[in-house]
């Protein structure tokens, strides 16, 4: 390392500036470095590059010969079975017999005990018994007590019957009051109601009739104003008429006096030509006249007279005319007239209801304005009337409440005093009761036949005090209760050896599908692999935790008829095998079934992928949907807790493989019950190797 350090060869450009030394002496400066060969150019360098391409040439040599030499892979497949499954729970624990711990119920002194440890007794045997005066005397001091706590339960009886005698009176008296109160009150909403609704009918008539009579009125003023507007249409009419026959009329005169003049006109010039006619025809004036002059002469008096004809006519024709205008435009000034007077009377007539209608709108008016007053006045005083009578009732009401609150607290206070009288009198009923049945039970009597095995006292002293065992009319469930204990209270007891138990320790998970009343076979040492029988009796609700591992007592009772020519003693540890699930002629396949096929999607071991990811999933989707139906045509399925899952099969004369979904229920972790999905006979793959 060392020497490496020092061929080392430092760049000019990478060394540090130092201090100038040219103040020493040439002696003491530093030679520069000779310059270095680059690393290819070394001997140590050409040497690790040959190294390393002579290991990666044995890398890859030793690649090709293990790949070369790698035995093909063989699959292990297995057919589906058919059979009976079932499950077993396994445990151990001991035998023990039926143990009867027996005390005294009540305490006192020993006055003899009549058996001694080892002695065989039989059902009913007398064992023991008290002095009985000590009893006798307890017995005369509860009756005493139990008088006195009557003759209290009594007294304070009477008392709470004379309590809730006056309570009950003073609470009808207010409900008295109460109920009259609240008929007054009723009586007066109804007095209140009806005056108020009479008002209002009333009210409401007259807004009727005051509708009514607006209505009437405004149908008169409509009618009379109908008939002025009539009235003044037709004098419009009339007037338009009457100027037309007035024109007409004057159009007439104009057109007979134009005529007139006309006439006249013509007539004075036909007189002038026949007047200068004649006057040419007589002049100079002849006697005889001549012809021609008389002619002339007829002829000038023919036309006077046709003048003074067509003068005549004409004239008469104006004079027609001026009559007709003087009738014309006095019929019209008639006309006009009547047309006029009728406008005037329907004015007034109009005016007149117009007032009439005013007066009875006003006088209907003043009627709604006086029954609307009558009726805030009668509200206001029903609103008063019903204040008054509700304050009757709500003070009534108090009353009674206090009442009520009164009897209540009163009876209450005299029901503690009878619940405590009662309370005395029941404990002194029980020390009755205990003295009783301490002198009745002062002799101790054998509840089953057995072996004495304990007992703790002597004549004189005091027996054992009574704890969480059997008394002396204990039951056999009572004396299996107590197995196993003979210290702490218990006076004598008493070992039945001729009914066994095994108290076997299950394990916490086993104990689910785990019944009462279950077969159960076991062995102990002491017979090899002899099989005795039992039926499980009791499951323990408690667990028991020893060494972090919970465990329930599981009673089972023994078979007596196993029992023959065998010598079972209590202690003796039994190997216990319970069955808990069976199931008859279901179809099995390996769990190794199950655990290749969930591994087959990727390369385990060196064995290649059987299946996809995409198989798998879609498998699973399949028996899922297969668990479904088959729950809900079967219910009872689900207590075998189903699961989805798949297997794998080779079809025949095919390379590949295909996923089978399938529904599993129970296992033993070596089979599992298919549900659904494969059938006996079936062929599928557990497994894989290579060579």
């Amino acid at each position: 390392m060392s020497s490496t350090l020092q061929q080392t060869q430092i760049p000019e450009e990478q060394v540090l500036s130092l201090p100038d030394f040219s103040s020493l002496a040439p002696d003491d400066q530093l030679a520069p470095l000779p310059p270095r060969r680059p690393w290819w150019g070394r001997r140590g360098g050409i040497i690790s590059i040959i190294l390393i391409v002579l290991l990666i040439l044995a890398g890859f040599l030793a690649f090709f010969l293990i790949r070369g030499r790698q035995r093909p892979v063989t699959y292990i497949k297995q057919q589906v079975s058919q059979g009976n499954f079932s499950l077993s729970v396994s445990a151990t624990g001991p035998l023990q017999s039926a143990v009867y711990n027996l005390v005294f119920t009540g305490s006192g002194t020993i006055a003899e005990i009549d058996v001694s440890v080892g002695q065989t007794v039989v059902k009913g045997q007398v064992l023991a018994k008290l002095n009985k005066t000590s009893l006798q005397d307890a017995l005369n001091a509860a009756q005493a007590t139990v008088l006195s706590a009557q003759t209290g339960v009594n007294n304070a009886g009477a008392n709470l019957s004379k309590t809730e005698a006056q309570s009950q009176t003073s609470v009808q008296s207010a409900q008295v009051a109460l109920n009259n109160a609240q008929a007054s009150l009723g009586k007066t909403q109804i007095q209140s109601q009806t005056s108020i609704n009479l008002s209002q009918t009333t009210l409401s008539n007259d807004q009727t009739n005051l509708t009514n009579t607006q209505a009437q009125s405004a149908a008169s003023i409509s009618a009379e104003q109908t008939t002025l507007s009539n009235a003044q249409t037709s004098l419009s009419h009339t007037q338009a008429q009457s100027a037309a026959s007035v024109r007409l009329a004057q159009t007439a005169l104009s057109n007979a006096q134009s005529n007139l003049v006309h006439t006249q006109a013509t007539a004075s010039a036909q007189i002038a030509a026949a007047q200068l006619a004649m006057s040419q025809a007589c002049t100079p004036p002849v006697t005889p006249p001549t012809a021609a002059c008389d002619t002339a002469t007829a002829a000038y008096n023919t036309a006077v007279a046709q003048a003074n004809a067509s003068i005549a006519t004409a004239q008469g024709a104006v004079n027609t005319a001026q009559q007709q205008l003087s009738q014309a435009q006095a019929q019209a000034s008639a006309n006009n007239a009547t047309a006029q007077a009728a406008v005037d009377s329907a004015q007034k007539q109009l005016t007149l209801t117009e007032t009439q209608s005013t007066s009875s709108n006003a006088t209907a008016q003043a009627k709604v304005a006086t029954d609307q007053q009558s009726l805030a006045s009668t509200e206001a005083q029903s609103s008063s009337s019903n204040t008054t009578a509700q304050n009757t009732v709500n003070t009534a009401t108090i009353s009674l409440a206090s009442a009520q609150a009164s009897a209540n607290t009163s009876i209450t206070s005299e029901q503690g005093t009878v619940n405590a009288a009662q309370s005395t009198l029941q404990s002194a009923l029980v020390g009755l009761l205990t003295a009783q049945h301490n002198l009745a039970n002062a002799t101790l009597l054998a509840p089953h036949a057995g072996i004495v095995t304990t007992i703790n006292g002597t004549v004189g002293g005091t027996p054992g005090v009574s704890s969480a065992s059997s008394s002396a009319s204990s039951s056999s469930s009572t004396a299996a209760s107590s197995v196993g204990s003979s210290g702490g209270g218990t006076f004598i007891q008493i070992s039945d050896v001729s009914t066994l138990q095994v108290l076997a320790a299950v394990n916490e998970s086993d104990t689910a599908n785990l019944k009462v009343g279950e077969p159960a076979q076991f062995t102990v040492s002491a017979y090899g692999n002899r099989i005795f029988t039992g039926t499980v009796s009791a499951i323990s609700p408690f667990g028991q935790t020893v060494s972090n591992v919970v465990t329930f007592p599981v009673t089972i009772d023994v078979n007596k008829d196993d029992l023959q020519n065998t010598n079972l003693l209590p202690g003796m540890t039994a190997s216990v095998t319970i069955v808990v699930v069976q199931r008859p002629n279901v179809v099995l396949i390996p769990v190794n079934a199950i655990n290749f096929a969930r591994t087959a999607t990727g390369t385990v071991n060196g064995i290649p992928p059987l299946i996809t990811t995409q198989q798998a999933i879609s498998a699973l989707a399949q028996a899922r949907q297969m668990r479904t139906e088959l729950i809900n045509q079967n219910p009872s399925v689900a207590l075998d807790n189903p699961i989805p899952a798949y297997v794998i099969e080779q079809p025949g004369g095919q390379t590949s493989f295909i996923t089978v979904p399938v529904v599993l229920g129970l296992t033993d972790d070596t089979y599992y019950v298919v549900l659904q999905g494969v059938s006996p006979g079936d062929i599928i793959v557990v497994g894989a190797q290579r060579g």
